[in-house]
């Protein structure tokens, strides 16, 4: 409840003996008061995030070559397997060749290895060979299979890397930057172009630990794109702190039938319930920066002064708590405005001129 009192003072001033005519001045004071409860405080933090796609990908080739051809260009949507990029590298091919080559000769070592290998098997059994020549032969054998085992192996690497001569886009998405266009040369690993998915959208934003635990996966959060109001949910809470920023991130999930393009940017509304506090206005609190800050309460009848600590500022509210060992009080009546016109300890009769609001 608001009440605007009006108190008048009489102030009474006696002539002397010489009659002279008695004197009264009337002096007037406006203040307003209203009264505060503890309530529970949601503080509201707006976020600045970006928005990125959720597969996000900077992709390359995993050999080096000089490139051949390039099959996209910026803006471009592409479907999975579509190809990208092809490079040239002219040692693959011989490689692969050569071991082709190698395998079929030792092959046909092989074959001559194994025939002989039974012909004195045959022989053992009339003990017309010794057992060292025929276990000799057997190691001989054995020793080719696993070279020949080595080669295709070699032979299957070669194949993959030639294979790799040609990039495709590893999901649907939109070719957000090209890096390199045909006729450069290219190193293994480096990136020649990032990919962005374009079927979901998120942004990533990087909290304290303390408002981070106000959060859980799945919960709606109001949001503003370009004075658009929307809202998001939140995705996914990392629950381990950057070493560096000791921040938290939190993915926030965005929707896509808005039209926000990657890159963009949103204001996302996180609410931090700080507990039971008074919400006061700012001219309520007297706080010269040098005191403790402090409000004038009615109590009975008279001005009190009871000192605050301050928490913050909630839209055009001051958020606190009384300094007092008792603590917060069920309600308190502060005095909002005309403060200077009052002092502490001063009895307030409210009878003269209340009016209520």
């Amino acid at each position: 409840m608001k009440k605007i009192i009006i108190i008048a003072f009489s102030l009474f001033l006696y002539g002397c003996d010489t009659g002279q005519a008695e004197n009264t001045v009337m002096k007037e004071t406006n203040f307003r008061s209203e009264t505060f409860k503890p309530k529970q405080q949601i503080k509201q933090h707006k976020i600045t995030a970006f928005v990125e796609p959720t597969d996000n990908a900077f992709l390359s080739f995993q050999v080096s070559g000089t490139i051949e051809k390039k099959h996209i260009n910026i803006g471009d949507v592409v479907e999975i397997n579509d190809p990208l990029f092809s490079i040239d590298n002219p040692s693959l091919g011989p490689k692969i060749q050569q071991f082709d080559a190698e395998i079929k000769a030792l092959e046909a070592t092989i074959n001559q290895n194994q025939a002989e290998l039974s012909r004195l098997t045959d022989l053992k059994k009339s003990n017309a060979v010794s057992q060292n020549d025929l276990d000799r032969l057997i190691n001989q054998n054995n020793n080719l299979l696993a070279k020949k085992d080595s080669l295709k192996a070699q032979q299957s690497e070669a194949q993959s890397m030639f294979d790799e001569l040609l990039l495709s886009a590893p999901f649907k998405g939109t070719v957000a930057e090209i890096y390199k266009e045909a006729g450069e040369n290219i190193a293994s690993g480096e990136p020649i172009l990032l990919l962005g998915g374009i079927d979901s959208l998120e942004a990533p934003v990087y909290l304290t630990s303390q408002l981070q635990n106000h959060l859980k996966t799945g919960q709606i959060l109001n949001a503003n794109y370009q004075g658009q109001a929307f809202q998001v949910s939140v995705k996914e809470i990392s629950h381990a702190a950057n070493p560096k920023s000791q921040l938290f991130k939190v993915v926030i999930g965005v929707p896509l039938d808005l039209g926000i393009k990657s890159g963009e940017q949103i204001s996302i509304i996180i609410p931090e319930q700080m507990g039971f506090h008074y919400a006061l206005p700012i001219s309520a609190v007297i706080d010269d920066g040098i005191n403790k800050p402090y409000v004038m309460v009615l109590d009975k009848s008279k001005v009190r002064q009871l000192y605050v600590h301050i928490l913050g500022l909630q839209g055009n509210m001051l958020l606190l708590d009384l300094d007092t060992n008792f603590g917060n009080l069920d309600q308190i009546d502060v005095v909002t405005e005309g403060q200077s016109h009052l002092s502490v300890g001063q009895t307030i009769n409210n009878n003269l001129g209340e009016q209520s609001l």
